[in-house]
């Protein structure tokens, strides 16, 4: 039941019970009306006030304590009224007193109840101001911890994605706890807050390196090394040499050991220094390069094997560029070069013959052998590379086949027939004659050569040609030596790199990889590189552009330091030379005699020896297969022509008539291909009569000079107790406190060294160190 409504219940009964006092009061006024008078009419007015006092202390509700004080009068004019009435009424005011007792006890009754609704009403107020705030603070709490907890949340995920960034996380395809996030996110603070100690490492450097790879190798920021390179002027993408390096890595506390790396040496040295077990080499088609003279009839040979048409494309009936076909398929496949025949393609008939298995050197039946026979001839010789001679044209009348097999002796080719090991077979391309026999041929030599190559290994070749294209950019035509190129691998080719975008076999057609002795058109590279080059796969770009750079700054080098009197230049350390004599016995006697040993990578390579004058092709071999080109011609003659052109190509021909005297010049010429000795001469010495000490300076030696000079600059070496006690160098000289360069025998000086063991009575020797040439051929 509702508080408001039990207060209105108790409100009328108690105004019924008052009622019934204030009726009762009118009858003892009656009564007492006579005999009234004052008391009485104040006794009146006094329960009056009473009964009005009780009403209105229960319908007002007023408080507690002027309730007790009311009550407290009240009940003293109540006492007083009753002895008034005892005394002047007698047996009447008892029943005044019952009265009073009745409106006594009512209201006490009434304060009681009084007391009781105040309290009800004060509990109930109070319950319900708590609950009003219980059901706000309850709000407020929840609405705070909803506001908290949101917030710790996006604390949380803001920490998270922090993190996630800090590790390389994707935080949109990675999906993780908050509990993981939060353990990883400690641990990795943890981390932060350790005091991390410096580690010193012991790293290989090679002759250059990446300024990126170095802070690498050395676990130490990009920027800290750029500081030690700051006077170069170097970024982080730029190559430093192995002396700079050491340098920065020394001072940044490193120990280093040099090594020449992989990158360092460059592509052909790489190669050269791949060596491949048997178990994984495998059988590889032959390369065979078409060499002869103009007009010969290489093309169209090469036209007729393949049996396509070709011939009546190139520009006034003479090949324009190299070109590498494949004729027949699996064990009988034969890759073939088309090579230039004439003078003005002499360099790209050279890079044919470098990748070359076979050497078909065609030859006109009614023609014979010409200056560019002679040269393929070389050419091939120098290579390596065994050789087929086509007797072209046998379908034309005048044939000089037996002259031309007697002619091919003089070039040290000597036919089957006559014991040799070179294959001669008469062929007419125009109608087709015995080309059956000369692939056969080729097949039956390249399985007695017993071609293989690594088809797992590193990936490798040569570089036949290379072009700009409008369309497609830069075009490059290689052939695969070894392992297996892919579309996809990064290449490197001289000082050119790329991606590889396509590869385009001989037809045109795309394919996406090419074995060893595939030619393939290779489209990726972001530069033109040269022909003759050789290219290479690589793991990833950092290394291309390591492996390019090397390779340009060899190029570079090699291309500032050519000169043909500078020997110590030549290709791969090496004495090329090419030799001609007027009989045999010569001949034998200059090549018996020639230094065959090789001391310090230098060492003689004879590209080509024979009898005869020097022609043209000598002076153009000469100069293709070495920097420093070098005919020696032993009682041969030499035309005005050859002449000329040599001088022009750079090419040295020495003209000898007694065999010693050309075998010495070899000599030298081999001897000043080796490094620089130091020797040291003694120049003077010195005794150390007072050591003294200079602020700025250090210790001062005061020498008297007791035999020969010393110089600035000079070697000092200390002698104690007749034993070299330690080796520095003279930093300068004063006399009478005046510098001076040098002093002679008898003057007393003093001498700064960069070091200071020297003692008194210490002898000083002091020497020159001069640079010779070695003499070991």
């Amino acid at each position: 039941m509702d508080v408001m409504e039990k207060k209105d219940k108790e409100k009328k009964r108690l105004t019924l019970s008052i009622g019934k006092v204030n009726v009762d009061e009118k009858a003892i006024k009656e009564k007492f009306l006579s005999n009234a008078d004052k008391n009485s009419i104040s006794v009146d007015v006094k329960v009056n006030k009473v009964t009005s006092y009780s009403v209105s202390s229960i319908s007002g509700l007023s408080k507690k304590e002027e309730v007790v004080a009311n009550m407290a009068d009240k009940a003293k004019e109540i006492q007083k009224v009753k002895n008034e009435a005892e005394i002047e009424k007698g047996n009447d005011a008892k029943n005044v007193d019952s009265v009073f007792d009745v409106a006594q006890e009512d209201d006490l009754r009434n304060k009681e109840v009084s007391d009781s609704a105040e309290s009800r009403k004060k509990t109930n107020t109070v319950k319900a101001r708590t609950n009003n705030e219980n059901e706000e603070e309850k709000k407020v709490k929840h609405e705070k911890s909803l506001i908290l907890s949101k917030d710790k949340a996006n604390k949380r995920l803001h920490k998270a994605n922090l993190f996630n960034l800090s590790e390389g996380i994707d935080t949109v395809t990675t999906t993780r706890s908050l509990s993981s996030i939060k353990r990883a996110f400690n641990k990795s603070k943890k981390r932060r807050n350790e005091i991390k100690s410096k580690v010193y490492r012991d790293v290989v450097i090679g002759s250059s390196i990446l300024v990126s790879d170095l802070a690498h190798a050395l676990s130490e920021k990009v920027q800290d090394v750029l500081k030690s390179l700051k006077s170069l002027g170097v970024t982080h993408g730029d190559v430093v040499d192995g002396d700079t390096a050491e340098m920065v890595a020394v001072s940044l506390g490193h120990a280093v050991k040099r090594v020449a790396s992989d990158a360092n040496m460059g592509l052909y040295s790489i190669m050269s220094n791949i060596n491949d077990s048997d178990k994984h080499l495998e059988w590889r088609p032959p390369v065979v390069s078409v060499m002869g003279h103009v007009d010969h009839g290489k093309t169209s040979l090469l036209d007729a094997l393949r049996k396509t048409s070709v011939a009546d494309s190139e520009e006034g009936g003479i090949t324009q560029y190299l070109s590498a076909y494949v004729i027949g398929e699996g064990k009988k496949a034969i890759v073939v070069i088309d090579t230039p025949g004439h003078e003005a393609f002499s360099q790209m008939r050279r890079r044919g013959a470098s990748v070359t298995d076979i050497a078909v050197i065609v030859i006109a039946a009614d023609d014979g052998i010409k200056d560019q026979t002679v040269e393929a001839i070389k050419y091939a010789k120098a290579s390596c590379a065994a050789v087929i001679i086509a007797i072209n044209k046998i379908d034309k009348p005048d044939l000089k086949i037996e002259a031309i097999k007697a002619d091919l002796l003089n070039y040290d080719v000597v036919p089957e027939e006559m014991g040799g090991d070179v294959v001669i077979v008469p062929v007419s391309a125009k109608k087709g004659t015995n080309l059956d026999e000369l692939l056969k041929s080729i097949v039956l030599v390249a399985d007695i050569l017993s071609l293989k190559a690594n088809y797992k290994g590193i990936t490798a070749g040569a570089v036949l040609e290379s072009k700009m294209d409008a369309k497609i950019g830069v075009s490059v035509t290689v052939v695969v030596q070894r392992g297996v190129l892919r579309v996809g691998d990064i290449v490197v080719a001289g000082s050119s790199w790329g991606k590889i975008r396509r590869l385009s076999n001989f037809l045109g057609n795309k394919i996406d990889s090419a074995g060893p002795s595939t030619p393939v058109e290779v489209i990726g590279l972001g530069s033109v590189p040269k022909a003759g080059d050789i290219f290479m796969v690589v793991e990833d770009e950092k290394k291309a552009r390591a492996l390019a750079t090397v390779e340009e700054g060899l190029q570079t080098k090699k291309q500032e330091e050519e000169d043909v009197f500078d020997i110590t230049t030549s290709k791969l350390n090496r004495l090329s030379i090419v030799v001609k004599a007027d009989v045999q016995g010569a001949l034998d006697a200059i090549l018996n005699n020639l230094p065959t040993e090789t001391f310090e990578g230098v060492a003689l390579h004879v590209l080509y020896s024979g009898l005869g004058d020097i022609q043209e092709a000598d002076v153009n071999l000469a100069h293709s297969f070495s920097s420093m080109p070098i005919v020696l011609a032993f009682n041969v003659k030499v035309s005005n022509t050859v002449e000329k052109i040599a001088k022009l190509q750079g090419v040295h021909i020495g003209h000898y008539s007694v065999i010693y005297k050309l075998l010495e010049d070899v000599r030298c010429m081999l001897n000043d291909m080796l490094p620089l000795i130091h020797k040291e001469y003694p120049i003077g010495s010195a005794i150390v009569k007072k050591v003294f000490c200079a602020s700025k300076i250090g210790k001062i030696a005061g020498c008297l000079i007791v035999d020969g000079i010393a110089k600035v600059g000079c070697v000092a070496k200390i002698v104690r107790n007749k034993k070299e006690y330690n080796s520095t160098v003279i930093k300068s000289i004063k006399r009478e406190k005046m510098p001076v360069k040098e002093v002679k025998k008898g003057i007393e000086c003093g001498l700064e060294f960069n070091i200071d063991t020297f003692r008194e009575e210490d002898v000083i020797e002091f020497y020159e160190i001069k640079q010779e040439k070695q003499q070991l051929f």
